[in-house]
């Protein structure tokens, strides 16, 4: 039990070395008998390796999300990713986002990030020598001494958009002057290489870099550069460690996940044995026929789509702005008539009589003709000889018809060379198109 626990040691150490927040080897032993006050930890835990599997650092962008998701968001982003990697346990899916149960699913889950992304070679990789490279960790002093930027609240438009006009020059001024001392610093890199040529302090370059340059030249900063290598060979020597301890961590997780199966076996043998449904036959070729039929489907209306999309763009294509006019005119046409069959059904209503007055004509027209019938007869009688005779009324009613329907054609006549004559307007510039005085009938 001392190795394992000097293993979780050197485990935690290596963690909090690489970015993560502090955890103890008591949370392990917790989480190994599925304690509640390790979930919390370990879910943090969880978060922050995540985190560096995607972007490969545990950075301030890390601890600013980690602060501003809650809790059950952060439970969601690690149950999506590690399901994305393979980790398809239903244990730990069913885990409840308040995070405060599940320490022992958390500690399994753990071992197997740990295991599947090779997180301590990826924590190998990221020591590297700051010599190697050009950094600014001998200017953090000066950098944190330079002006900050002062925000301030603007509520006006005009302002906002001065401001915004302003930040654009300040940018692209910034650019140039970012582009010029690049330039300025190949050259002068170029000049430190040519004159340390033939000088090293490496098998593989013969002249030394910048850094090194900058070093010799102000000694005081190598205690700075002695330190960071300190804290490198330190990591590093941890990891070799681990190297040669992590079987006994894997021995112990083995441990975690047999007393996790000891206890399942016993809370089913209490529960009884499961009762499982009588599934048919041929439920497994009904699945897959299914199946195969969805995918057909889903291809097909695919299909459908693709012609429908490549239909509208040729048609788009193909369309061109004569059409287009034709189009407008017909359009401009049937509105003319619906307009004309409006205006001639709302003048019938209004010139129609009410039904006394209508009564009372007819009443006088048929007594005058009755007056005037022994008169009339023989000159508006057609086919005597049948018994077939014309009235003077029926002929009046056709005749009233006849001008109706010629009325009608008229307003619609009109209506097309209207719209006729403004298509022409339109396309001639400079024109102006004045209708005609309306032309009232005499009563």
């Amino acid at each position: 039990m001392a190795h394992v626990r000097e293993t979780i040691k050197l485990l935690s150490k290596i963690l909090l070395q690489n970015g993560t927040s502090e955890i103890s080897p008591e949370m392990f032993r917790q989480a190994k008998f599925n304690k509640k006050e390790a979930a919390p930890v370990l879910w943090k835990l969880m978060f922050q390796l995540v985190y560096f599997c995607n972007f490969g650092i545990i950075d301030e962008s890390a601890v600013k999300a980690e602060t501003e998701l809650t809790q059950e968001e952060r439970c969601v982003y690690v149950k999506q990713e590690l399901q994305k990697w393979g980790y398809l346990l239903p244990d730990f899916a069913c885990l409840s986002p308040d995070g405060n149960t599940g320490s022992r699913e958390l500690l399994l889950a753990l071992a197997w990030l740990i295991c599947k992304e090779d997180i301590m070679e990826k924590f190998m990789n990221n020591c590297t020598s700051p010599i190697e490279y050009d950094s600014n960790l001998l200017f953090e002093e000066e950098m944190k001494l330079a002006p900050s930027v002062k925000k301030c609240d603007i509520k006006e438009p005009s302002c906002k958009v001065q401001k915004l006009l302003m930040l654009n020059g300040k940018l692209q001024l910034n650019l140039r002057r970012l582009y010029s001392l690049q330039i300025q610093d190949v050259n002068l890199s170029h000049k430190v290489h040519e004159s340390t040529q033939g000088v090293s302090m490496t098998s593989y370059r013969n002249h030394l870099t910048p850094m090194e340059v900058r070093l010799l030249r102000h000694p005081a900063h190598l205690k700075k550069m002695l330190h960071l290598l300190e804290k490198d060979n330190e990591r590093i020597q941890n990891l070799l460690l681990w190297k040669d301890q992590e079987h006994i961590f894997w021995h112990w997780m083995e441990s975690v996940l047999e007393l996790k199966l000891s206890e399942e076996d016993i809370s089913t043998s209490h529960r009884g044995i499961p009762v499982y449904l009588n599934l048919p036959s041929d439920c497994n070729e009904r699945i897959n026929s299914t199946r195969q039929h969805l995918v057909e489907t889903i291809l097909q209306y695919e299909d459908i789509i693709d012609q429908l999309e490549n239909l509208w763009t040729r048609k788009h294509e193909d369309i061109s702005e004569q059409d287009l006019d034709n189009l407008l005119t017909s359009i401009n046409m049937e509105i003319a008539l619906q307009r004309a069959n409006l205006s001639l059904s709302a003048t019938e209503t209004m010139l129609k009589p009410p039904k006394e007055t209508r009564f009372i004509l007819q009443d006088r027209t048929k007594k005058t003709a009755a007056r005037q019938s022994k008169h009339l007869a023989p000159a508006f009688s057609i086919g005597q000889g049948d018994g077939q005779s014309v009235d003077i009324n029926v002929a009046i009613v056709d005749i009233e018809r006849r001008i109706e329907n010629l009325e009608h054609d008229l307003l619609v006549d009109q209506g097309i060379c209207k719209t006729e004559v403004e298509n022409l307007a339109s396309k001639i510039p400079d024109t102006i198109c004045i209708p005609p005085l309306a032309f009232k009938r005499r009563v």
